[in-house]
C-alpha cells in the first residue's frame, strides 16, 4: 500500500492551507530560505505523527508551536529590500513579531505558540516594533513592514511553491526531507536594545488597531475562526 493513501484528507488539507504562511514565517525568522525548508519539513513530519492523537481544533496550536520552536538564527541571515528591518530585533522579539505579521496569529495563540505569558509576548512584540529617530513607535515603518511581508508571501515564485508542496508531500508520505536537514546550531543571541516596555505598549496597541482596520494586510485570516484561513481554496482531496 502506498504510504500516502493512509493520510486523512483533513490532515493534508490543513498542511496545504498553512504551509505558505508557515514557510514565510520560518524564512523571515532566520533570513535563510534553505533553513526554512529544513525546518518546515521537520515540523511537518512531527505534526503528521502527532495529529492523529489530537482533536482537529488543537491542530493549529500544535503546528505553530512546532514552528515557533525551530532554531533558525545560527546563520547570518539575509532580508531583502524593505524586509531588511527584520535584521534589527533580537531573535525572540522577531519571532513574536512574525507570528503576528507572517503567521497571522492573534496575541494569545502567538503567546501559546512560544510558551510564554501574554504580557511577555506583548513586551517582545513592542520591542520588535520599528522606531523613529526619537525612539517613538514608527507607524509608517510598521505599515511598510506589514505590507512587505504580505507582498513577499503573495509573490513567492512558482519554483518555491513547488518546493514547499514537495516538502509537504514527502512529510505526509512518512519520508525524510527531500534534502538532508542541516544540524541545528545553538541560538546565537543578538544584541538587544534597551526596553521601555510599559511606556510603549499603549502606542503599539494603536498601531495594531490601525493594522486591523486594513483588511488587505490580514488577507490570510478569517476573523473568529480557530483555524487560520488558507491562502487559496483547498480541493476536497489531498
Amino acid at each position: 500500500m502506498h504510504p500516502h493513501t493512509d493520510v486523512p484528507p483533513a490532515l493534508a488539507a490543513f498542511l496545504r492551507g498553512s504551509e505558505r504562511r508557515a514557510w514565510v514565517f520560518l524564512w523571515l525568522q532566520g533570513g535563510d530560505p534553505d533553513a526554512a525548508d529544513h525546518a518546515l519539513a521537520g515540523a511537518s513530519r512531527t505534526f503528521k505523527a502527532e495529529a492523529g492523537q489530537l482533536p482537529m481544533a488543537e491542530w493549529p496550536a500544535r503546528f505553530w508551536r512546532l514552528l515557533a520552536t525551530c532554531p533558525l538564527e545560527a546563520g547570518p541571515g539575509h532580508w531583502p529590500g524593505e524586509l531588511e528591518v527584520l535584521a534589527g530585533p533580537a531573535p525572540a522579539d522577531r519571532r513574536a513579531l512574525l507570528l503576528r505579521l507572517a503567521g497571522g496569529l492573534d496575541e494569545e495563540p502567538a503567546a501559546d505558540a512560544l510558551g510564554i505569558p501574554l504580557e511577555t509576548y506583548r513586551e517582545r512584540l513592542a520591542a520588535a516594533c520599528p522606531r523613529d529617530a526619537a525612539g517613538e513607535v514608527d507607524v509608517a515603518a510598521w505599515h511598510r513592514l506589514a505590507q512587505a511581508i504580505q507582498h513577499a508571501a503573495r509573490e513567492l515564485p512558482e519554483s518555491r511553491l513547488e518546493r514547499i508542496a514537495a516538502l509537504r508531500q514527502t512529510a505526509l508520505a512518512g519520508a525524510g526531507s527531500p534534502e538532508a536537514p542541516a544540524a541545528a546550531s545553538p541560538e546565537r543571541p543578538a544584541p538587544r536594545r534597551a526596553r521601555r516596555r510599559s511606556r510603549w505598549w499603549p502606542a503599539l496597541l494603536l498601531v495594531l488597531l490601525a493594522l486591523l482596520a486594513g483588511a488587505a494586510l490580514w488577507w490570510w485570516r478569517q476573523p473568529g475562526s480557530p483555524l487560520p484561513r488558507p491562502l487559496e481554496e483547498l480541493p476536497a482531496d489531498p
